[in-house]
């Protein structure tokens, strides 16, 4: 079409035939501008991700919340300048690769046609990141009233749940998102007051057989108490196995816990493992009088 239109324009010019070589050598020159056809192509760009921890409330759970599934990649930005498929013209400027979760897959990077059909890369899509663990989340018991189940968990633990006060103790019990919660005075005198989960409705719960090494507590709320003790009972045994555990997250193996009063002993006999019957959380009087409002979330570790 150039050509044709060089001719028409020299011939107007009625001899001139030397008007007409110049531009016939410059096309033989410069070959390139008798191809309007501009390529494009794809790119793809793949690339290991740091690790992506679900710390879902950064609570101790025994095993870890189910991971979450990996998202594609988006799609790279057009250049500007050139041809692109589907976009605008123009150079495109080199895309970064997307970066890949903890078993996520990567992004997929889209490319563009940069000026005179050169690719250039968009910016890679970022790939889904996958969750830690292995999905056991049911390890962490969900209480909703006095009794619980083995729908409330995965470790076989149900029977009742309740607080036992002395006098001049006040202490109420709620649930809220599957923990429980205590609201009330813990006196100065007398014993105070426990919170009492039995693990088998009164008979043997075999911690063993489940798979559980312990329990793990995590607090929350305005008004934690400084301590708390815990206790572990096995089935038609007197003894009182401790440990003081102080707010925040705390996980307390039966390996850890030894006969009372020495609650801080790293020594000592533990509790048949086999043969359990209740978990005692203990607020202990002190002086003088103090106040409570705190959730406290209960997991069983592996």
């Amino acid at each position: 079409m150039v050509v044709q239109e060089i001719v028409r324009w020299n011939a107007r010019l009625r001899g001139s035939s030397w008007l007409l070589v110049v531009p016939l050598l410059g096309l033989l020159g410069c070959p390139q501008l008798l191809d309007d056809s501009f390529s494009t192509s794809r790119l793809s760009g793949a690339d290991a991700g740091g690790l992506c921890q679900d710390g879902a409330c950064g609570v101790p759970l025994s095993r870890g919340a189910a991971g979450q599934a990996d998202q594609t990649g988006s799609a790279g930005s057009s250049g500007a300048g050139g041809a692109t498929v589907g976009g605008t013209a123009g150079a495109g400027s080199s895309g970064s690769a997307g970066t890949a979760g903890n078993g996520g897959s990567a992004g997929t990077a889209a490319a563009s046609a940069g000026a005179g059909g050169a690719d250039a890369g968009g910016s890679a899509g970022q790939a889904g990141a996958a969750g830690s663990g292995s999905g056991l989340a049911c390890w962490t018991l969900e209480l909703s009233d006095g009794t619980h189940d083995s729908s409330s968990n995965c470790v076989g633990i149900a029977g009742d749940n309740n607080v036992e006060t002395d006098t001049g103790t006040s202490l109420s019990l709620s649930y809220q998102n599957g923990d429980p919660c205590f609201t009330g005075t813990i006196a100065s005198t007398g014993w105070g007051a426990v919170y009492i989960m039995q693990f088998a409705s009164g008979s043997n719960w075999n911690a063993t057989a489940a798979g559980v090494t312990g329990f793990a507590f995590a607090s929350r709320g305005a008004t934690p108490p400084s301590s708390l003790n815990v206790y572990y009972k096995g089935n038609g045994d007197s003894t009182d196995y401790c440990r003081t555990i102080a707010p925040g997250e705390t996980a307390v193996p039966f390996a850890d816990a030894h006969p009372k009063p020495n609650c801080s002993a790293n020594s000592g006999s533990t509790v048949d493992t086999t043969e359990m019957e209740e978990l005692i959380l203990a607020f202990l009087p002190r002086s003088p009088a103090y106040s409570v409002n705190f959730c406290l979330q209960i997991s069983a570790l592996d």
